[in-house]
């Protein structure tokens, strides 16, 4: 026997000698059996779809957070090493291994002010491969209707380049798109 018990019923006991009619009224507003159950009933849908929100948007930010950092190196390996844009798309692809999705890499120099064109890497992937939950189901016509994300998510950089000497520049316009698979060690495609 718990000491718990054993103190609710001197509890009560008391309560009831005290109190006469007004214990029974006392014990009964107190009676909690099941209550639990049902709150848990009631609030569980609510609760889950806040935890599974969080853990999904959280995982796209995280995949969007690599993709800039990705952008990033393969624009810096273009524009401060002289490398190519296929250069910057496999440097790109590599920084992205161990992803498990396929990214479109695209790489091009845009026009600016210095010697040579700035260098923009894109890195994009479509929002369905992304998301670790799919599908949403909707009502559609009095018919349940499974859902999935649309669109891409998509970052990028652009870094000016290093390269002082006007004859090794890259011309501007200069494109280059790879898909990226980084389902495989070491990734494929770039």
């Amino acid at each position: 026997m718990s000491t718990r018990g054993c103190m609710t019923r001197t509890i009560f006991r008391l309560a009831r000698s005290r109190f006469g009619q007004r214990s029974r009224l006392f014990g009964l507003w107190h009676d909690k059996d099941g209550s639990a159950l049902v709150e848990f009933t009631v609030l569980m849908p609510v609760f889950f779809l806040i935890l599974f929100g969080i853990v999904e948007f959280g995982s796209i930010i995280f995949t969007q957070n690599n993709m800039t950092n990705a952008a990033r190196e393969g624009a810096r390996t273009s524009a401060v090493q002289g490398g190519t844009m296929a250069n910057a798309n496999s440097y790109a692809c590599k920084f992205m291994a161990g992803s498990g999705m396929t990214f479109t890499i695209k790489s091009t120099t845009v026009a600016s002010a210095s010697t040579c064109p700035d260098v923009q890497v894109q890195v994009s992937v479509p929002t369905a491969t992304a998301s670790l939950f799919n599908t949403f189901f909707g009502f559609s016509g009095g018919n349940i209707t499974a859902n999935s994300w649309a669109g891409t998510i998509s970052a990028s950089a652009t870094m000016r380049s290093e390269i002082t000497n006007a004859s090794s520049c890259i011309p501007v316009g200069t494109t280059a798109t790879c898909s990226c698979n980084t389902t495989a060690n070491p990734p494929s495609g770039c």
